[in-house]
């Protein structure tokens, strides 16, 4: 098919894109995902378990290699253009538009699933990888409005409704932004189907009944779970401060859809705080909800278009504070109602005089291929940004300088690379533009501790502490930092302080179980080098010290299992080899005496 043809080709070049911003937390430093089951060790407390699982699968298949990620991601978006030009097809051959549209159905919905899968703004829900749950979450709400079109129209209707529901607790289970999708699926039903809203909800109460109970258990469980959705969550951003902002992101947003130039993976947004700057928008804003509000109440279906962007972006773009009031990957439903209205007008406009004719229309033919190489070369290029973490948020500094987190990230992936220099001085112009910078501080401090500079290390932690207090990272870098510096009593209590505020931090354990055994207090370091390993069966670092307490304790045989799973997790881990080698050697010797303790482990920066 022509369609999943050119969104490949656009796509190709992503698989050797690399985990980048979210990605790191989400996925890199996320141990929930080194396991299968039992599923709720997995998603936990999360309230997108179906992504994070489906993270955890992709772990399974490649542990750390991205490119099964965005195999994963590109399959998914795929399959969403293609739900999409059959929902548009379908929606065309409808009673009421038949007369007009049904003849060039299968045209005009293919051109605007191929525009829109190719579309370069679309790189932000599928070459970022934790993204996915925004182009999964769009194509379940892409499903449920595809099954329930195909239940109202024709045979078996409850088996399509029945996909519905199934398909819409799937979006919910993947992203807060399928919750519009049961609205969506009744402003559909009454503009184009049943004539009324009224009518729609008495032909099909046990649908509606079905796709809207599980709204009320997920919004309960978002309003307390989830701080994202506390009024003034956003940094202490109030509701109004958010919706005067969010009138002119959405012109912003609207530029993007039809010019997408200079895209940004993070855009600093000025929130508007007064008034004044935000007026002209929000009363245009104003009038087109107003407007998009009449035409509905016409039963005019040019308005539903629109109207289902709205839905979509209302969750983030309204009056619920987000602490990021712009992000591109928010698009992507959206994106596909505004396509489909821009192919359908221009057909209808080409309809009508002096326009109509055979040549015209060919000449808007090859404007549509123009536009898909034209978009698919931006997404091309766009992917390239990603095959390197450091040229991403460079992009990112060329639009916004004075950026702290860009700098903070882009310090990140240079000292990854070795880049040791240019690194401190983007933490450190960091650290200039926002000395509060919670992350550049404890990244900076981790820094210097890789460096064995741990006095400033346990300074920029300290600096953490007096800001945020209970933050159990920085507990726990003060802790390995003042360990690195052998004072093993003094770095305990930080390690123990981390863990009460955040018993799940498996590398936390872990340096707590190196420090005891260091200590020589064996029966504490296995416990905590035990908790470690349950948490993160990926620690090679806490299995190589499991093994070092069985040597210190005088089994050899039984250090011979953690060290073997601890080679296996990191092949070329030198302490385990070593460690390794003298526990064999000692099990062979039939006998020896007691092995001494190993030096333990060192931990990976967190």
């Amino acid at each position: 098919m022509v369609v999943v043809s050119a969104t490949v080709a656009a796509y190709a070049g992503s698989f050797a894109g690399v985990f980048v911003f979210d990605d790191q937390m989400a996925i890199v430093g996320n141990a929930r995902l080194h396991r299968l089951w039992p599923p709720q060790a997995v998603v936990g407390t999360s309230l997108r378990p179906l992504l994070v699982y489906s993270l955890a699968l992709n772990w399974a298949w490649s542990g750390l290699a991205p490119w099964s990620y965005h195999l994963v991601n590109l399959a998914i978006h795929a399959t969403a253009a293609v739900v999409l030009g059959g929902l548009v097809r379908r929606a065309l051959q409808l009673p009421c538009l038949a007369d007009r549209w049904a003849g060039e159905a299968d045209r005009l919905a293919w051109a605007a699933a191929l525009l829109w899968a190719v579309h370069p703004l679309q790189t932000a829900s599928v070459t970022y990888i934790v993204q996915r749950g925004e182009s999964l979450a769009g194509l379940f709400y892409l499903l449920t409005l595809y099954a329930f079109l195909r239940g109202a129209t024709g045979p078996r209707a409850w088996r399509w409704y029945g996909l519905a529901v199934v398909a819409q607790c799937a979006g919910l289970a993947t992203k807060e932004t399928a919750v519009t999708a049961p609205l969506a699926v009744w402003l559909g039903d009454a503009v184009l189907i049943a004539g009324s809203a009224r009518r729609a909800l008495r032909q099909r109460a046990g649908l509606y009944a079905a796709l809207f109970l599980p709204l009320v258990g997920a919004a309960a469980g978002w309003w307390y779970q989830n701080p994202a959705f506390w009024p003034g969550a956003g940094g202490g951003v109030t509701p109004w401060v958010y919706a005067r902002t969010q009138a002119s992101v959405v012109f912003h947003y609207l530029r993007l859809c039809m010019w997408p130039h200079r895209l940004c993976l993070d855009t600093p947004w000025p929130l508007a705080t007064t008034w004044g700057p935000a007026l002209p928008a929000a009363v245009m804003v104003a009038g087109l909800l107003l407007l998009l509000a009449w035409q509905l109440r016409q039963r005019r279906p040019a308005a539903l278009l629109p109207a289902l962007a709205v839905l979509v972006l209302a969750p983030t773009s309204s009056v619920v504070p987000l602490p990021d009031p712009v992000a591109e990957h928010r698009l992507y439903l959206p994106l596909a109602a505004l396509t489909v209205g821009a192919v359908v007008g221009v057909r209808g406009l080409l309809r009508r005089r002096p326009w109509a004719g055979p040549w015209p229309a060919r000449l808007a033919g090859l404007g549509l291929a123009a536009a898909v190489v034209a978009l698919g070369w931006q997404t091309w290029q766009r992917n390239a940004l990603y095959h390197r973490g450091a040229d991403l948020w460079a992009d990112v500094l060329a639009q916004y300088p004075a950026h702290p987190r860009a700098h903070n990230n882009i310090a990140a992936h240079l000292a990854e690379e070795g880049d040791l220099a240019r690194a401190a001085w983007h933490w450190s112009e960091a650290l200039r533009l926002d000395p509060e910078y919670l992350e550049a501080l404890l990244n900076i401090g981790a820094f210097w501790v890789t460096q064995g500079q741990t006095e400033q290390a346990a300074a920029s932690y300290r600096k953490a502490l007096r800001l945020f207090p209970d933050c159990a990272r920085a507990h726990h870098g003060l802790g390995r930092a003042l360990a690195a510096q052998g004072r093993l009593d003094e770095a305990a209590a930080p390690l123990e302080r981390a863990l009460t505020l955040d018993p799940e931090l498996a590398v936390a354990h872990a340096d707590l179980g190196a420090l005891r055994l260091r200590q020589g207090r064996l029966a504490e370091a296995e416990a905590a080098l035990q908790a470690a390993v349950r948490r993160d069966p990926a620690l090679c670092e806490a299995e190589t010290n499991l093994g070092a307490v069985r040597l210190a304790q005088g089994q050899p045989g039984a250090a011979l299992p953690h060290l073997e799973r601890a080679l296996a997790q990191c092949p070329g881990y030198a302490p385990a080899r070593s460690a390794l080698a003298q526990a064999q050697a000692a099990v062979d010797s039939r006998g020896a005496a007691p092995v001494g303790p190993t030096t333990p482990a060192p931990q990976p920066p967190p």
